[in-house]
């Protein structure tokens, strides 16, 4: 499950493969692709020897920071990722790496065709973490497959998970300029956040933290994004928001 190539900005697992003296060539292990780190972009300090910063066979976390679709060429930087989006991502790719020798486990057990599977949700789900969550919540059923086998997985895989809640926190700060109905639309905006299923609470004006919660990161992280929507949205309200670090 994996699509051809990373979006600029996106946080990647690597795996350094060669260093020359102008950088190091990378592997992107979610996609089947070489990618490649710039020596000014291994660190924020001065690089005399990018030996003593990087070693090949290496596995870290990366930034994309330039794309050409044309040469199937990307450039990615080690310094311009930061402290949580580091902890983030490891978190991620090593549930990604679970969930996906849980699902070919799963398969196995049904004495099912495993590439014929694959292929078929592949069109369907990015990553086997969407994959296995929409089977875990009953959003996928496999109804493509003999009903013993699709039983079978289905079975596996909710015996075998034990989900984990990933949270995030952000602080806002929200005023309004609006003396007639400001404080109406601030507590009106607020209530259409909760209603995303974010936690807000109230931490002294005109200030509220923001907590939401999900099933991986990127999941708490967009429901951060809608509450921010919603905020834009009302024209009457002055607001900044800011991540709340580990």
């Amino acid at each position: 499950m994996k699509r051809d190539m990373p979006d600029e900005n996106e946080i990647v697992m690597i795996r350094i493969e060669k260093i020359t003296r102008y950088g190091a060539y990378c592997k992107l292990l979610e996609y089947d692709l070489d990618s490649f780190l710039p020596i000014e972009e291994v660190s924020s300090g001065w690089v005399k020897n990018i030996h003593e910063f990087i070693k090949e066979g290496e596995i870290n976390v990366a930034k994309v920071i330039h794309v050409d679709k044309s040469k199937m060429a990307v450039d990615i930087s080690l310094k311009r990722v930061g402290k949580n989006e580091k902890k983030e991502k490891i978190e991620e790719y090593t549930k990604e790496v679970r969930y996906k020798k849980l699902f070919e486990q799963a398969i196995e057990l049904a004495k099912a065709n495993k590439d014929e599977i694959i292929n078929k949700l592949s069109e369907k789900y990015n990553t086997y973490i969407d994959l296995v969550n929409a089977i875990y919540n009953d959003k996928e059923d496999l109804s493509f497959l003999d009903n013993d086998k699709a039983e079978e997985i289905i079975k596996v895989i909710k015996k075998s998970i034990k989900p984990k809640v990933f949270k995030v926190s952000y602080i806002a700060e929200i005023t309004t300029n609006d003396t007639m109905r400001g404080i109406e639309a601030i507590k009106e905006a607020l209530n259409d956040i909760i209603n995303k299923g974010i936690n807000v609470i109230y931490s002294g004006a005109p200030h509220y933290l923001f907590i939401a919660k999900g099933e991986s990161y990127p999941e708490a992280e967009s429901k951060i994004k809608e509450a921010i929507n919603t905020l834009s949205k009302n024209k009457t309200i002055n607001f900044s928001i800011k991540k709340v670090e580990k």
